[in-house]
Order: C-alpha cells, then sequence, then structure tokens
C-alpha cells in the first residue's frame, strides 16, 4: 500500500524536470517584470524632470505678469483727457443742487 502511494506521488505533483521547466520559465517572468518596472521608474523620472521644468517656466511666465500688473499704467499723452468745458460739469452740478437744497430750506 505505501509502495503504491509513492509510485502515484511523482505523478500527482509532476517530476522534478517540469518543475524546473516551470521554475525557470517563473524567473524569465519575473525578471521581465523587473525591467518593465526599471523603465517605468526611469520613465516617470523623465517625466516628472520634464513636468518641474515646465512647471518653473510657468512660474517664470505668472512673475512676469505679476511685475507687469504692479507696474503703474502709462497713459499716452495723446490719450489723456482734456481739460474742456463739461469737464467741471458735475462739480458745477453738485454745488447748484446743494445751493437749491439750501435756498428750499430756508
Amino acid at each position: 500500500m505505501l509502495a503504491n502511494r509513492r509510485s502515484r506521488l511523482p505523478n500527482a505533483f509532476g517530476n522534478r524536470t517540469g518543475g524546473s521547466k516551470r521554475n525557470r520559465r517563473h524567473q524569465r517572468l519575473t525578471q521581465k517584470q523587473l525591467a518593465a518596472e526599471r523603465e517605468l521608474q526611469k520613465i516617470s523620472s523623465e517625466r516628472a524632470k520634464a513636468l518641474d521644468a515646465e512647471k518653473e517656466k510657468q512660474q517664470a511666465i505668472a512673475d512676469q505678469i505679476a511685475g507687469w500688473q504692479k507696474r503703474p499704467l502709462r497713459i499716452p499723452a495723446s490719450l489723456k483727457r482734456r481739460e474742456t468745458p463739461q469737464s467741471g460739469r458735475v462739480e458745477r452740478r453738485k454745488q447748484a443742487t446743494g445751493s437749491l437744497e439750501r435756498d428750499c430750506r430756508a
């Protein structure tokens, strides 16, 4: 009975050569997976460097725009408001309204 079991064990679990082929195949797949992981890390590292460079470039542009916004706006003399008879119109209207209100109260 024991001999009978022993004869079935190699067939049930496969022989040693089949196991070593599986081990080699497993090792090859593991090596391929490790190589793919290394390649992925390399690509990710390069991408991170490129993103950092782009971030610095965008920050420089944003700083430049912020600098432009801090400067006072220079209006050319040709576009500046000229003194016209209507320039003091609002002030004269306020004065007139104020004098009318004072006259009405009195």
